[in-house]
């Protein structure tokens, strides 16, 4: 068991826009990111922008279910009541966080990009600690307000390789319909901040590493991520050993 945490950064928006539809958390990515870490010795924490429940986007819900990974996350009674009662950001404890990982979901494209309060926490993580910043599919939106010396300046994304769910695959997902229902273009607002917004084939595992800000493109791409980010964090820790025995 390694001595530090992960947040897992979960989205509280259940509506999709104006559609009337349901939407939240992707099922599969926040199932396959749990695992990666709680496999490699990581304490995970959840914590959504205003605390309390994160809701499971019912669409991911239905189509990876019968995954093992996935299956296994939601018979665990324990951990699916703390969907229930993430934690609030206001009351974490950052002292042996070491990564924070914002899971994708269509629901998080309203709540993350306003989320300053995540955005403080993973400032202190990244600048503090030393840690990693990580993200996948539309989870990157988590990253738009981050900035890494004052509350305003510069942006977390500002001159790195960044990539996450493009406009390609949201329309595919979304029947053509993203303009229409969704309230950012993605692609187009990181661009803007000025990240080196990278595309890979649609719907296959596309990753970025950027000054220890991991990204990934899709679903496909998240256990690639969640290896890198352990990979970080450990180089660190090595980093950190040597120095130490230097002195």
């Amino acid at each position: 068991q390694l001595p530090f945490k992960v947040l897992m950064v979960l989205t509280n928006n259940y509506t999709l826009g104006t559609t009337g539809l349901k939407t939240g958390f992707s099922f599969s990515e926040a199932a396959h990111v749990y695992h990666g870490f709680r496999e490699a010795g990581f304490d995970v924490i959840f914590i959504s922008p205003r605390g309390g429940e994160a809701p499971i986007d019912p669409i991911t819900y239905e189509q990876h279910f019968d995954c093992l990974i996935c299956n296994n996350f939601m018979e665990d009674p324990t951990l699916v009541e703390t969907l229930y009662s993430t934690q609030n950001p206001k009351n974490i404890e950052l002292e042996s966080v070491r990564a924070i990982y914002y899971v994708g979901g269509l629901g998080c494209l309203w709540d993350f990009p306003s989320s300053n309060e995540i955005a403080a926490i993973s400032r202190q993580v990244y600048n503090k600690h030393h840690g990693v910043i990580a993200a996948s599919s539309e989870g990157v939106a988590g990253l738009i307000p981050i900035t890494t010396k004052t509350a305003t300046k510069p942006k977390l994304v500002n001159e790195k390789k960044i990539t996450g769910a493009t406009y390609e695959e949201l329309q595919a997902v979304l029947g053509g319909e993203a303009d229409k229902i969704l309230n950012i273009n993605l692609e187009e607002q990181l661009k803007a901040l000025e990240a080196e917004f990278k595309v890979g084939n649609a719907f296959e595992s596309h990753v970025e590493n950027s000054k220890r800000v991991i990204t990934g493109q899709n679903i496909q791409s998240v256990d690639e991520v969640v290896q890198l980010v352990i990979e970080e964090i450990v180089s660190n820790l090595a980093d950190q050993a040597h120095f130490t025995h230097l002195i």
